[in-house]
């Protein structure tokens, strides 16, 4: 198994924030590289909660959240993706702030395993791995652009 975890601190409180995450058919206004969202389940969100992103390159993926943590964060499991991999998870958290109430400390996590065994372990080193990571920081930067009321730059694949 393979993980990636990458921390920002949002310069909003956690009762900023955690709305923005809620909003699970909302990750549009602040993720740069999403052109629009299917709701693909009715009703409140969490636990069960499916939608299906459209990236500007074209592709898309299908995520259902798998774990809710109230105020916290979720757990999605991905899936109909064109990426090489048997599985993948990602996770929203809120962490603990050791900076103050006005400012809130998201993480996001992906795990997953190659497929292709050697190769695919290659792969993960020099192609996922940097790609994954860039569009965290983008991730993240868009929403503590969105959470400060900045527009958030979409960006190009």
């Amino acid at each position: 198994m393979n993980e990636i975890s990458l921390t920002t601190l949002v310069p909003a409180a956690p009762e900023v924030v955690w709305p923005l995450l809620e909003d699970f058919f909302g990750i549009g206004n602040f993720h740069p590289y999403i052109t629009s969202v299917d709701e693909l389940t009715d009703g409140k969100m969490g636990v069960g909660s499916s939608r299906r992103c459209h990236f500007n390159d074209g592709t898309h993926v299908v995520e259902t959240i798998a774990e809710w943590y109230d105020k916290a964060g979720y757990r999605v499991d991905l899936s109909d993706y064109k990426l090489p991999l048997k599985w993948a998870q990602a996770e929203f958290r809120i962490l603990e702030s050791e900076t103050g109430s006005e400012t809130t400390e998201v993480r996001m996590t992906m795990r997953y395993q190659m497929k292709f065994g050697p190769l695919g372990t290659l792969m993960h080193y020099v192609m996922l791995r940097p790609m994954i990571t860039s569009r965290f920081r983008n991730i993240l930067r868009g929403l503590a652009d969105y959470a400060s009321g900045l527009p958030v730059v979409k960006v190009a694949t």
